[in-house]
């Protein structure tokens, strides 16, 4: 804008000269002309700007270490256009302690709407915040600027959050001994077919052997051969996946990405128990009085939903206090899968005994490079997995769920 300026002062001392040096009406008027030009320009600014409006959205959720679209909407309802627009924008992750400002520059021609659309990124799980932090907007010669007010925006709408999501870890994991025959449950196997007449699992040609009251009369009739029916085998489904919130309000750069891995295994396991049609919970700890909350997930919708409200937790005040809550107000039941995540690398408080007793239990807890975890005696219904941030694919290894 300085070489605007400039431009501009040579030009006025231009036509000063011209009109001294040169007698008539041409030189007069343009004298005029040069002089009037920027004060019609800054007023044409000024009173064009309660016309501008301006707001941010973006379109879906991202992952982390992906690009995720941003869109900035601009809206010029003045007939005098904008030299330079530019919005001064701010973004940080609600998990991190850390804000980052950029602006961006356009131009905007009267009665015009268009759009601007942006990538960001984020390195860590979590909900990011993206918020439109003031607008100076230029006259139509570039050399005067004034601020938008943040009540000419579109207040509701001059600032957007996206979710972040970990990216899906390919894991090496098993489902093997939590899906038990259960006549009493209400979820059946995807995988096989069992004796429950309430569920069809699916349909198959006759053959000999077959028994006559499997037989699809309706489905025979109208298709003129003989199908039976595969009933559905109800199963249990009894994984429990406890996570334990060790972040503070000015948690290190170490400690976010510690907890970030954990997140990511967390996000990781369930995404498979959900793609192989096993129904499971996540307990955490819950931020009003009850101390805990259990939410049952049974597809990929109800983790995210879960996840975005997981990461929100506060730290809990006790490593297990929440743990205990959940186990003496619930029936655990011997055969259970518990998966336990605690990003604070220190298993030594944790008691098998006293809050599973018989169940297989995964204690899952971070290490920084260079600083093993303290070990603790197990036996074969209890193992720990180390998870290593900067490798968690090769660090999470096998899991027998």
């Amino acid at each position: 804008m300085i070489s605007i300026i400039i431009f501009y002062i040579i030009l006025l001392v231009g036509s000063g000269l011209f009109y001294i040096l040169y007698r008539g009406d041409i030189s007069f008027y343009l004298f005029l002309f040069v002089i009037i030009l920027p004060v019609f320009s800054m007023l044409s600014m000024i009173l064009s700007r309660k016309k501008l409006r301006i707001s941010v959205n973006s379109t879906a959720d991202g992952r982390k270490n992906n690009k995720f679209p941003v869109i900035i909407s601009i809206s010029n309802r003045s007939v005098f256009p904008f030299s330079v627009v530019r919005i001064t924008l701010e973004y940080y992750n609600s998990q991190i302690n850390s804000v980052k400002t950029f602006d961006i520059n356009t131009s905007a021609s009267g009665h015009s709407d268009f759009q601007l659309k942006l990538s960001l990124s984020s390195e860590y799980c979590g909900i990011i915040c993206v918020k439109i932090k003031k607008v100076r907007v230029y006259d139509l010669l570039g050399i005067f600027s004034c601020k938008i007010p943040n009540k000419l925006l579109l207040s509701s709408k001059y600032q957007c959050q996206v979710g972040i999501v970990p990216e899906i870890i390919d894991l090496d994991a098993e489902i093997s001994s939590v899906k038990s025959v259960d006549y009493e449950s209400d979820f059946y196997s995807k995988t096989q077919s069992g004796d429950d007449p309430s569920e069809i699992y699916d349909m198959h040609d006759y053959n000999p052997g077959d028994k006559l009251n499997k037989i699809h009369w309706k489905l025979t009739a109208k298709l003129d051969s003989i199908y039976v029916k595969d009933y559905s085998l109800p199963v249990s489904s009894s994984v429990y996946i406890f996570y334990y919130n060790s972040l503070t309000d000015h948690a290190s750069k170490e400690e976010i990405k510690r907890n970030d891995a954990v997140l990511d295994v967390i996000f990781s396991l369930s995404y498979f128990l959900c793609e192989n049609d096993l129904s499971h919970k996540i307990i955490f700890k819950s931020n009003d009085d009850t101390g805990y909350k259990a939410v049952k997930i049974e597809d990929v919708e109800d983790l995210y939903a879960t996840f975005f409200e997981m990461i929100f937790t506060t730290k809990a005040d006790e490593n297990f206090s929440f743990t205990e809550s959940f186990v003496y107000e619930n029936s655990i039941s011997p055969m259970s899968r518990i998966l336990y995540f605690k990003a604070d690398g220190d298993p030594s408080s944790f008691s098998v005994d006293e809050y599973f007793s018989n169940c297989y239990v995964t204690l899952f807890c971070c290490k920084n490079e260079g600083n093993e975890i303290i070990d603790i005696s197990h036996d074969n219904y209890f193992d720990i997995i180390k998870i290593d941030p900067d490798n968690i694919q090769k660090s999470v290894g096998y899991i027998d769920i």
